[in-house]
């Protein structure tokens, strides 16, 4: 920025959040939003980084102008000072066609998942238990194992043994068992040593 002579300015990131986020629902535009005066000038790396669409882009664009902030765009070298008859249809534009591509991405992906599930093909995480595993868990589980022994025998998560037990008892493939402990040392106590 010091090549630019700006040396006043302040990085914002909206890190992590999903392009499906509106701007003004991110955090860090939250923030830019709040702290964004007249004379500012906003620079972002490309005009989809200000919405999920093309309404949400241009609805940023004129909140922005409304508070006299000049907004910069790297990627498209867009600079809403030069020209602003012309900034506006450019923005619009390339807008318009970022939200297209989106749009098209989105079928693509839903065509090639459609495809996929046709061909038999498994979607999502691999299984956590081979049909062998399964097959052991079962016997583990009928021969009184607890949850947590199965896991550590298994190297595997309690909670991954109790899907699995559930989705197991669920699909009838085993039962529910009424497993009763006895601490035999007070059960001693109370009936003797016979």
């Amino acid at each position: 920025m010091r090549e630019k002579n700006i040396t006043d300015y302040k990085i914002i990131k909206d890190e992590g959040i999903s392009g499906s986020i509106p701007a003004k629902e991110r955090p860090g535009f939250k923030t830019l939003l709040d702290i964004i005066t007249d004379g500012d000038i906003l620079v972002v790396s490309e005009l989809t980084r200000l919405g999920r669409s093309l309404s949400d882009v241009i609805m940023t664009l004129d909140e922005l102008a409304r508070r006299g902030v000049r907004v910069v765009s790297v990627k498209e070298n867009l600079d809403s000072t030069r020209d602003e008859m012309q900034f506006k249809i450019m923005t619009t534009l390339i807008a318009l066609f970022a939200d297209l591509e989106r749009e098209f991405i989105r079928k693509r992906t839903r065509e090639g998942l459609e495809r996929a599930r046709k061909e038999g093909k498994r979607l999502g995480r691999p299984p956590a238990l081979s049909e062998e595993d399964v097959k052991v868990l079962i016997k583990l589980y009928e021969k009184g194992f607890t949850r947590k022994e199965i896991a550590r025998a298994m190297k595997v998560s309690e909670a991954t043994v109790a899907r699995y037990i559930r989705k197991l008892k669920k699909e009838g493939i085993i039962e529910e068992r009424r497993v009763v402990r006895v601490n035999k040392e007070k059960l001693r106590g109370v009936v003797g040593n016979d």
